[in-house]
């Protein structure tokens, strides 16, 4: 119903974009600090996420003109954010939102599967590696794709990732009924978030060894490397607009709904908050959020929350 609804919206653009040059300051190989001010904005002022009346057609053409000129990755690691291939998909590829401007005020949830179907990367996004399945957790290896290629993640904190794990049918256990003790025991469990980083599956058993920290982290301080942090939701999608869409004011609502919540059940916890350590509990996720903070603070987004 939502598919049939949106293509019902489906706007037909009276302009290609080869009628004006590309705005050179709105690509992230030439904008590689962000713009100065939250969306640009002045101190004090605050950030609205737009009415269906200030979404314009005039804006969303204007927008179709500065198509993101890298190829996007996708580094979707399990557990951290679904949600965020919308802000990517649909700010990234301007072409869907000229064609259907009614999603910028939709409240209806997003998915990759339904935006991909509404409108399929080949047309509307060609960028995009993996056009077919984005969001298939597919490890980050450089060697496969071009080297124009900017990667897009969220990262989470790693003992929160692991309990959603959990309670998301033990994703990624060989026994869907273990205990939670049984399931951080699993060899395949640990070290996630920097498994998927250094080219290896989430659930791929791998020993430690072969997982060079020290590389995971000058790979995502990388100017091409965006990640934003799960429980730190608004910031990151400030950040995002900082550092790609020139400092333009407008969130949309799509970008602020957490479309997969975790459910959780009260249980004791205590091996994993007391007891519990891997890789990425231990160095990897407390140097991302340094990485973070100053990434943050560089673009005036440090403690912004979205006016809804």
């Amino acid at each position: 119903q939502l598919l049939a609804h949106l293509r019902g919206q489906l706007v037909m653009p009276t302009t290609t974009e080869n009628d004006e040059p590309l705005d050179a300051s709105l690509h992230p190989q030439t904008l590689v600090k962000p713009l100065g001010g939250r969306f640009g904005q002045e101190p004090g002022d605050e950030v609205e996420v737009p009415s269906q009346s200030v979404v314009q057609s005039e804006q969303l053409d204007q927008h179709h003109h500065n198509s993101f000129q890298r190829h996007i990755f996708w580094l979707h690691i399990q557990k951290t954010g679904t949600s965020f291939f919308n802000t990517m998909y649909l700010n990234l590829c301007p072409k869907v939102l000229a064609s259907f401007p009614n999603l910028t005020t939709t409240t209806e949830k997003l998915s990759d599967k339904i935006l991909l179907q509404l409108a399929p990367a080949q047309e509307y996004c060609p960028n995009l590696i993996y056009p077919n399945f984005p969001g298939k957790h597919h490890p980050l290896r450089p060697y496969l794709h071009p080297k124009n290629m900017t990667v897009f993640t969220m990262l989470r904190d790693a003992k929160d990732r692991l309990l959603s794990a959990f309670f998301f049918d033990r994703h990624g256990s060989r026994n869907r009924n273990s205990t939670l003790a049984e399931f951080l025991a699993e060899p395949q469990i640990p070290n996630c978030q920097i498994k998927m980083i250094l080219g290896f599956r989430c659930h791929q058993q791998v020993e430690e060894s072969l997982l060079n920290v020290s590389k995971a982290l000058q790979i995502f301080q990388s100017q091409h490397f965006f990640f934003g942090m799960t429980d730190r939701w608004d910031e990151s999608i400030c950040l995002f607009h900082a550092w790609y869409m020139g400092g333009r004011r407008q969130m949309y609502a799509f970008e602020l709904q957490n479309n997969r919540p975790t459910r959780r059940h009260l249980m004791d916890t205590t091996i994993l908050d007391q007891n519990y350590t891997d890789l990425d509990v231990q160095f990897l996720i407390p140097k991302a959020k340094e990485i973070f903070e100053d990434r943050l603070k560089e673009a005036n987004c440090l403690g912004f929350q979205a006016s809804v």
